[in-house]
């Protein structure tokens, strides 16, 4: 079976007449015609019906259509990982990274840099919606972030829940010998939780959960960056910050009181997101597969 005529027949299909397509594929008429004659040949069925100067296909010509453009898209992907493995001296992979889970997956992306020393890897870090924007704009190859309220044109690879936990600050002596703490319990507190600049996110999450639960917390404050959050705390501000797990480092350990809650909703997801309609660049392929092994 020739590509060449698969492709001309896919572009006639999509253009709706012989005429259009021809100048979309920059060739005369009637060698397009005479292609799409030899391949009605080949398969020894009419593949349009033809009314004028407009044909439409039939329903052998349509199931031949998706079939060839899953054909012509599998073949486009072996060019591209072919040419992308032999480009060995110019690669580059454009990653997103959420705030929300800069620790999470900074083992991956050490070992992304240790062990693809040609690869030019530019990451873009900000909230999740964000990066999910850039990813439809084509900015992005893949990202690292809260696995998306909707993945319609997204393929995801989910990873491990993180847990959510409380964080106060040393000045709050009330927690001094708290390793758990109650959603009863932080009632009576202000509050400070991770809100998304745009979009919906774990902030409406939780509070659908607490909803739920017939609970209202004192919502003080809203930041975008765990980090940010616990610099506050460290810097004294007397509230409670309800964060995941994974970004409290061992200095943040020491210096803030982190408690489990009992009974926490999960809404932490981390996940590897990229189109649908694109491939993983071959040199990282393997390391985001292995990514629980870093996480």
């Amino acid at each position: 079976m020739d590509l060449k005529r698969l492709r001309y027949f896919c572009s006639v299909v999509e253009q709706g007449g012989v005429t259009k397509a021809a100048k979309a594929l920059n060739m005369s008429q009637p060698p397009l015609s005479k292609r799409l004659h030899e391949l009605e040949e080949e398969f020894g069925v009419a593949l349009f019906v033809r009314n004028g100067r407009t044909i439409k296909p039939t329903q052998a010509g349509y199931h031949l259509y998706q079939k060839a453009n899953e054909l012509l898209r599998m073949v486009d992907d072996i060019v591209l990982e072919v040419v992308t493995i032999a480009n060995t001296e110019q690669k580059e992979v454009r990653i997103g990274l959420s705030h929300l889970y800069q620790r999470y997956f900074k083992p991956f992306l050490i070992a992304l840099h240790r062990e693809q020393a040609g690869l030019d890897i530019k990451v873009v870090v900000s909230d999740s919606g964000y990066l999910e924007r850039l990813l439809i704009e084509r900015d992005l190859d893949f990202a690292l972030i809260q696995h998306p309220a909707d993945t319609g044109a997204f393929d995801c690879i989910d990873l491990k829940p993180v847990q959510l936990v409380a964080v106060a600050p040393k000045s709050m002596d009330e927690f001094s010998n708290c390793t758990s703490i109650s959603m009863t319990q932080l009632l009576s507190r202000e509050i400070i939780m991770l809100r998304r600049s745009s979009g919906s996110g774990t902030f409406e999450a939780l509070q659908e959960q607490f909803r739920k639960q017939g609970i209202s917390l004192n919502n003080t404050l809203t930041m975008s960056q765990p980090e940010a959050i616990l610099d506050m705390l460290e810097s004294g501000m007397n509230c409670v910050a309800l964060l995941p797990d994974s970004e409290i480092s061992p200095s943040h350990r020491t210096d803030c009181h982190v408690m489990k809650i009992e009974q926490a909703p999960l809404v932490f997801f981390p996940s590897i997101v990229k189109l649908t309609s694109t491939r993983f660049i071959h040199d990282v392929d393997r390391l985001i597969r292995d990514l629980e092994d870093y996480a």
